[in-house]
């Protein structure tokens, strides 16, 4: 029974090294690395690092994941797992809206389908934020259609929300930006909504 070695990373070569007589894991602390060792069998050495190469994280972070074990911090010797991006639901379900919309389109029906997207996604956050975005005379956004030049729905036919779409292509690129910021959005799905502007 072979023996192998096991890393906090792996390289190219970890599922292949024919035998190592101990597993090494770094552990940090303000001043030195401590290095602690593990022995486990090869066969259990390859599922452990192909399953962290799959995931793209390290074995110690595979391994923290699958026991469960809660994380105290680098002074139990423990290893930093890597940064992980916060899940962002609202913005895949936008991501997803903005596939189904074709640059084809007229650019005013392509803003109130955004609009759309952006308004069902939270309807009364949008509600809040856009109506600081108003013009000097006409509304942008509002309850009632009243006062707007060329107003579009984009909320449900039961709970109607209106938007003024009669806007230079300028004025609409800078009327979505706007949106999407008092919002919250990221810059990059602002950019990804611009694209399909654009």
């Amino acid at each position: 029974m072979a023996d192998t070695r096991i890393r906090g990373t792996y390289d190219e070569h970890d599922v292949h090294t024919p035998h190592a007589p101990v597993c090494i894991e770094p552990s940090e602390s303000s001043e030195t690395a401590i290095m602690k060792s593990l022995t486990v069998e090869n066969d259990v050495h390859g599922y452990l690092v192909a399953e962290a190469r799959r995931r793209e994280e390290t074995v110690s972070h595979l391994l923290r994941r699958r026991l469960a074990i809660p994380r105290r911090g680098i002074s139990n010797g423990g290893s930093r797992p890597p940064k992980t991006k916060k899940a962002d639901p609202r913005g895949r379900k936008l991501a997803a809206c903005l596939k189904k919309i074709s640059r084809g389109e007229a650019i005013w029906w392509r803003y109130v389908r955004i609009l759309h997207c952006l308004y069902l996604l939270n309807p009364n956050e949008f509600a809040d934020k856009a109506r600081n975005i108003q013009g000097p005379v006409r509304k942008y956004f509002s309850e009632d259609r009243e006062g707007m030049t060329k107003p579009s729905n984009i909320g449900t036919s039961e709970s109607p929300y209106w938007a003024e779409r009669h806007f230079s292509a300028g004025d609409t690129v800078k009327r979505l930006r706007d949106v999407m910021r008092s919002l919250g959005y990221s810059a990059r799905m602002i950019q990804q909504a611009m694209d399909k502007l654009g």
